[in-house]
């Protein structure tokens, strides 16, 4: 009696955590989320193993539709309920080499691991401020030339941003005390990369493992210019210039300066 129970909690337990799934259809990115909450993940790409050979693969992507610019939703709503995005899954857009751009809204705290890896063609990456979290490989084996590290960043795991290709030639980090990291890149792109750094920052930086292997470290000049991707709550907006996190009635957007019809 005591098993049969435990079976049925078993796959009651099984049956609450299946998320279910929302499709931006302006970016054909796929959410998951679970109704009892209010958290969304963009969805995680699927995982395999060859168990003949013992090797590991990755099958398709968890939005393998999704469009070749991309802003991640910062919310939805579904049935009247609001889901708060806070976490892109691992391999989420693994191997997608039509991917070009991609906008992370503050509401993202973590960027799993090979989220974007081997996305061949994405040359721009927009960070915010908020994210706390990127992990292994994220952005490894892309076509980035720079990116910006928001302050809030308090991890960053190995290969986060290498790139056979030593495509990326400038990092800047906001982030203004520095902690330990891991191979961020490979050794041979440190030595090409140019770090460059909040005011005042460089001793510490130089004084940190791994940050300390970049060939060049500089501190950047203050500008008073901020991205507004580091701050916007939405990426589209009305015809009158109000900010539309979702696209709940019927008519004419501009996202990305472009106009988007419902």
């Amino acid at each position: 009696m005591n098993r049969l129970f435990l079976l049925l909690l078993l796959q009651a337990s099984a049956i609450a955590s299946i998320a279910d799934e929302y499709k931006d259809p302006l970016s054909n990115v796929i959410y998951t989320y679970d109704p009892a909450g209010d958290r969304a993940v963009v969805k995680e790409g699927k995982e395999w193993t060859d168990t003949d050979d013992f090797e590991i693969g990755y099958s398709k992507p968890g939005s393998p539709d999704a469009k070749d610019e991309i802003i991640i939703l910062d919310r939805f709503t579904v049935d009247g309920k609001e889901y708060i995005v806070s976490e892109i899954g691992q391999y989420a857009f693994f191997s997608m080499g039509n991917i070009t751009s991609v906008t992370i809204p503050p509401s993202v705290r973590s960027i799993g691991r090979m989220a974007f890896a081997e996305c061949t063609a994405l040359s721009n990456v927009v960070l915010s401020e908020g994210l706390e979290t990127i992990q292994g490989a994220a952005f490894s084996s892309t076509a980035l030339s720079s990116l910006t590290i928001p302050s809030s960043v308090q991890s960053i795991s190995p290969m986060a941003f290498a790139s056979p290709s030593i495509k990326t030639k400038n990092i800047t980090s906001l982030i203004e005390n520095p902690f330990k990291v891991w191979d961020i890149c490979s050794p041979d792109e440190k030595e090409q990369v140019t770090l460059l750094v909040p005011p005042g920052t460089k001793a510490k930086y130089e004084a940190t493992p791994d940050w300390n292997q970049f060939g060049t470290i500089k501190e950047f000049l203050p500008t008073a210019i901020t991205s507004p991707a580091m701050h916007r709550e939405a990426s589209t907006y009305d015809l009158q210039g109000r900010p539309q996190p979702q696209l709940q009635v019927k008519g004419v957007y501009i996202r990305q300066g472009r106009k988007v019809v419902k």
